[in-house]
């Protein structure tokens, strides 16, 4: 086997068990990374607030808020860090959210909306049944001194079946931090060379 198809069967294969280990959602590429979190809904028990209960959920500051009437819900997030780069994720079963009600509002009331990327769509199992899709939006908060964020999302009607969601969230340092470790370095080096 050549070395090139060889690196793209490995691709493929890293992609597909990435897929098939986060239940078809993409991991973001900060994830894991310090400062990160990830929350994630598959069950709705609560009319009025969800805490996240899917593995491997970190975002402890996170619930959700369905509503009993309308395909819709709110998603509150809040941290004492600045925010940086905020990613949700969505599964529906049958009827999909209406794309263009998907806002994300932030501390000081902004709103901003963003590109939709489609990850899947597969065809419902039975004819009629509708499609499973998964959709992927984020939002890029640095610099906007934004700790506490609520995305806004509607269905076209009231049965639009929001299956499951995930959310990853990036904090970015505070600028005190970075002049901590600035300060910290300065000192050190002063004191390395006075020895010399």
């Amino acid at each position: 086997m050549k070395p090139c198809s060889l690196a793209s069967t490995a691709l493929i294969v890293g992609v597909s068990t990435a897929l098939a280990s986060t239940d078809g959602f993409v991991v973001p590429p900060f994830r894991g990374s310090p400062g990160s979190t990830m929350a994630g809904w598959d069950n709705f028990p609560d009319p009025l607030r969800n805490f996240p209960d899917l593995a491997g959920s970190t975002a402890l500051t996170a619930q959700l808020y369905p509503s009993p009437n309308s395909a819709s819900f709110d998603l509150e997030y809040f941290t004492d860090a600045p925010l940086g780069l905020v990613t949700l994720q969505t599964r529906t079963v049958g009827s999909e959210l209406d794309y263009s009600t998907i806002l994300l509002t932030y501390t000081k009331g902004y709103a901003l909306t963003a590109p939709r990327i489609e990850i899947a769509r597969t065809p419902g199992a039975n004819p009629g049944s509708g499609e499973t899709v998964i959709s992927e939006w984020t939002w890029d908060l640095t610099g906007k001194n934004a700790n506490r964020v609520l995305i806004l999302a509607y269905g076209p009607g009231p049965h639009t079946d929001l299956d499951s969601l995930v959310l990853d969230v990036q904090t970015t340092p505070e600028p005190r931090t970075w002049g901590l470790l600035v300060c910290g370095l300065l000192v050190g080096t002063c004191a390395y060379s006075r020895r010399q």
